[in-house]
């Protein structure tokens, strides 16, 4: 089973008091990563494709030892349900004849089991966690399964996509004493219709594992409920900018204010 997203602060950094975080949380990106949660909190139905690639490393770096997952899955929101099928899914009903779904697809089984549902729930989450944004109260605290600390937005900056402009947004957890575990999350957004595009993390462990992981999202439809979604931002949002990266406005389109809910997904 894949588990939750997380990922690995990068050494360096500007020193700091003992139990302090080199990476302090930015006002910018905080303000933007709780408008992205609010975009997906409206949203009412939405589908895309998307592809999950993670590697898990050993300690001491023996390729041997090194696990590479690659899912291919389509996920489904319908209100609040969520549904995540992957390809071992589609196999799985192909074999059993469309009968049965495949166990933990997202499908109807056992309806009336809580436990069922539940199990389900994480499964589809932790494959999908741009859809935590979603469905879980906490995503700062929630992005990853199992996790005890919230992230931090840390970063924001203009990035090319599929030769778009979009913007990313990293979350960072741990990194406040040297060993310790520490998590660096990348979210890559379309500005446009605010959604995600592609998710990117590191994790370090303290005892030297490392995981990398890596999910492509292709949106295919999204509609969200015009009275939950929020006023956009602004036109223009700064991005601070440093003597070596100066600063570039990135461009939020304003939406109009009307009944359709429909987003465009350009």
């Amino acid at each position: 089973m894949v588990t939750g997203l997380v990922g690995t602060a990068g050494a360096g950094g500007p020193p700091t008091e003992p139990g302090q975080s080199p990476y302090p949380p930015s006002p910018e990106a905080t303000r933007f990563f709780e408008r992205l949660v609010d975009r997906y909190r409206a949203i009412i139905h939405y589908a895309d494709t998307f592809l999950l690639e993670q590697v898990v490393g050993a300690a001491d770096g023996d390729e041997r030892a090194t696990t590479r997952t690659r899912v291919s899955a389509r996920s489904r929101v319908d209100g609040d349900r969520l549904e995540v099928s992957t390809e071992a899914d589609l196999l799985w009903n192909a074999i059993a004849g469309g009968g049965d779904p495949a166990p933990g697809s997202g499908e109807s089984g056992e309806p009336g089991d809580p436990a069922r549902r539940a199990l389900r729930r994480e499964r589809d989450l932790a494959l999908a966690p741009h859809l935590r944004l979603r469905f879980l109260d906490e995503p700062l605290r929630e992005f990853q399964t199992g996790g005890t600390e919230a992230f931090r937005a840390t970063g924001l900056a203009p990035v090319r996509h599929e030769d778009r402009d979009m913007v990313r947004i990293e979350l960072r957890s741990g990194g406040e004493s040297p060993g310790g575990e520490s998590s660096v999350i990348g979210i890559t957004v379309d500005p446009g219709s605010m959604l995600i595009r592609k998710v990117d993390g590191e994790e370090q462990w303290s005892d030297g594992r490392s995981r990398t992981t890596t999910i492509s999202i292709d949106p295919e439809d999204a509609q969200v409920d015009p009275e939950i979604d929020p006023e956009p931002l602004p036109h223009v949002m700064p991005v601070p900018s440093d003597e070596d990266h100066p600063s570039t406005p990135i461009m939020v389109p304003q939406e109009p204010d009307t009944p359709a809910a429909t987003i465009g997904l350009g």
